[in-house]
This record gives C-alpha cells, sequence and structure tokens, in this order.
C-alpha cells in the first residue's frame, strides 16, 4: 500500500472456469514439422526453464512446474512478507484540515503471494476507507541484484514504478520521480508478525516530510506455509 497524499493519493482472483477445448488436431501445413516435433521441442524448453525444479505447491504459492533455474537467490527474502495483513494508518493533527485531530484508522487487507515459478511476487491490497484506492502490485527483479522493482497499478487508473529492499527486516519503497519523489520504510519485529512504518514525500529528493505511518499486521500463513505468529 502506498501513501496518500492529497489528490496525488495512492495505496502500495478466482478466474472462471477455462471453457472445453474440443481436442482436434489438423493434419501439419506444408513445410511446418509435425506436432509431435513442435512439442518435444516445447518440452525441451520447459525443463531447461525448471531445472531443479522443486514439487507440488507447499502453500506458499510455488507451484508443480518449479523454479526458474536463472531465478535470484535474493528474491527469497520476500518469503518474510507472503501470507495476509490487516492495514493500520495513522495520520497527524491537521492532516484532513484545519483544527482536525490526529487519527489512527485500521482496516483493510493485503495480501502477498508468489505467482508459480517464485519469480514474482504479487501484492494485493482493499481499502475499505471512502477515497483510498484499492490495487495490485508485481514485485520482481530490478537492475540491481539486491533490489526490485514494483510495478504498481490501483482503482483509479494510477501506475507507477518503484524500486524496492528489504534488508536485516528493514523494508525499503521508493519513487524518484520530478515533484513527487516517495519512500516507505518498515521495519519487520522479530517474530515476523508486525511491520512498523511511515510514508515520507518530497518535491526534489532533498528535503523530505512526513506523510503517514502504515503498519502491517499478520492475520494470514506465513512465509513458509505455517500459521502465523499469535
Amino acid at each position: 500500500m502506498t501513501p496518500v497524499t492529497g489528490s496525488r493519493s495512492c495505496s502500495p482472483g478466482n478466474w472462471p472456469a477455462d471453457p472445453p477445448v474440443l481436442a482436434l488436431t489438423p493434419p501439419p501445413r506444408p513445410g511446418l514439422p509435425a506436432r509431435g516435433a513442435l512439442t518435444e521441442g516445447a518440452d525441451n524448453d520447459q525443463q531447461q526453464r525448471t531445472a531443479g525444479a522443486g514439487g507440488p505447491s507447499d502453500g506458499t504459492g510455488e507451484s508443480a512446474i518449479g523454479v526458474p533455474a536463472q531465478r535470484p537467490a535474493s528474491l527469497d527474502r520476500l518469503d518474510a512478507l507472503v501470507g495476509r495483513w490487516e492495514m493500520q494508518a495513522s495520520f497527524g493533527p491537521g492532516r484532513f484540515g484545519p483544527g482536525t485531530p490526529a487519527m489512527t484508522s485500521r482496516g483493510g487487507l493485503t495480501t502477498f503471494e508468489w505467482l508459480p515459478g517464485r519469480f514474482f511476487l504479487i501484492q494485493r491490497f482493499v481499502v475499505d476507507q471512502p477515497g483510498a484506492p484499492s490495487g495490485i502490485a508485481i514485485i520482481g527483479p530490478g537492475e540491481n541484484p539486491e533490489t526490485w522493482s514494483q510495478h504498481y497499478y490501483d482503482s483509479r487508473g494510477v501506475a507507477r514504478d518503484y524500486h524496492m529492499s528489504l534488508d536485516d527486516g528493514v523494508w525499503r519503497i521508493w519513487r524518484e520521480a520530478p515533484g513527487f519523489w516517495q519512500r516507505y520504510t518498515g521495519v519487520l519485529s522479530g517474530d515476523g508478525a508486525t511491520i512498523k512504518g511511515a510514508w515520507e514525500g518530497s518535491a526534489d529528493g532533498r528535503d523530505w516530510a512526513h506523510d503517514f505511518g502504515l503498519a502491517y499486521i499478520r492475520v494470514g500463513q506465513g512465509g513458509n506455509g505455517t500459521p502465523a505468529p499469535s
């Protein structure tokens, strides 16, 4: 869920069953390889992509197709986020107009789940507060092996690209956009049950101001498929 900042606010499925497919095999066209040759080639490509593949799903979002051999090991650190989290936002006095008091609002849900292959982490967030958007983010490898890219899309039609890292229990998200820089820093508790942090904003990337506090409270499965800490 990403921050709410005036008019520029932002917050960082079950598919229907596949339709029946008729098992028709048309004859090969002249000059094209037989159907079996195409299938064999596809199988070879799949074996290369899934070298060292794991077993069936174990509750962490890993598919039976396994993990691509070229997957960066640094992505394993994102397991700390996998699961379901309730969100709690805290706003300072005057945030919603002169004389308005400080307030804390708890509600909404964020989930993190691996796409099969464990190469991309899918973040979905649903916010039950008026004016706050719901959306989805796709997290995957970035240009630097130790950081990741977060592609963000929300219910207002907003699309943004962020950078992200997770080191030593500190989760960072940041965006360097002229006139509207943003960054979030959150600290994971030792038992993995909470993340406490805040968003900040800047017009130039030099002078930063607190935007609002944002905490996550785990309410679902842990990253290894075990029950969440109590």
